[in-house]
């Protein structure tokens, strides 16, 4: 059975551990980018609260899809060393983070990391068709709450808002049909 799940983060956690029971993940992996390695700690602490039992991180911050999908078994090889039943799956917001202040097509950002995609998770579900792979996605920002945000709401998204962050339900929508529905949802979809 190839399931991708695409849920939000505090959700995404709730599914892991419930999906067939209590416990019945007891070998997780947490695959992907800065997300991955930042929140690794916590997304520990909470699974290990919920019944899992080895708990194991390969990430790379910054890193793009492309990346990864260099070595398209990368994936299928850490499932393999870590007899993973799950994954959570943090991959995709570098590829907008590098390409859009470069003013580089969103839509052509966007092929070229579901392309990417594919070819990682095409030799988990060939070799493991019964783990469950789990992608929440990426936040939504504050993005008049710092300097930081501004800059990063004007970087990113000034070709799809006009107004860049001072229109933050603009920049809140784009960021989420780009990331969680174009992206994570048609991984769904296929899988």
């Amino acid at each position: 059975m190839m399931k991708i799940f695409n849920c939000a983060l505090g959700l995404c956690l709730a599914e892991v551990v419930t999906a067939h029971g209590p416990g019945s993940f007891t070998n997780v992996l947490n695959f992907g980018d800065s997300w991955a390695w930042l929140g690794k700690g916590e997304l520990e602490k909470a699974l290990k609260s919920r019944g899992v039992d080895t708990f194991t991180t390969h990430a790379i911050p910054g890193a793009p899809v492309a990346l990864f999908a260099a070595t398209p078994k990368v994936l299928a090889n850490k499932v393999r060393k870590s007899n993973a039943q799950a994954v959570v799956l943090s991959i995709g917001g570098n590829d907008f983070l590098e390409g859009m202040p470069k003013t580089h097509d969103q839509d052509a950002i966007l092929a070229e990391m579901l392309i990417n995609t594919d070819r990682l998770l095409k030799p988990v579900f060939e070799e493991f068709p019964n783990v469950h792979v789990y992608h929440f996605g990426y936040e939504i920002l504050d993005w008049p709450g710092s300097a930081h945000c501004e800059t990063y709401g004007n970087n990113e998204l000034l070709s799809m808002c006009l107004r860049g962050w001072r229109d933050a339900k603009c920049c809140n929508k784009a960021a989420t049909d780009y990331l969680q529905t174009l992206f994570v949802g048609a991984l769904k979809t296929k899988y």
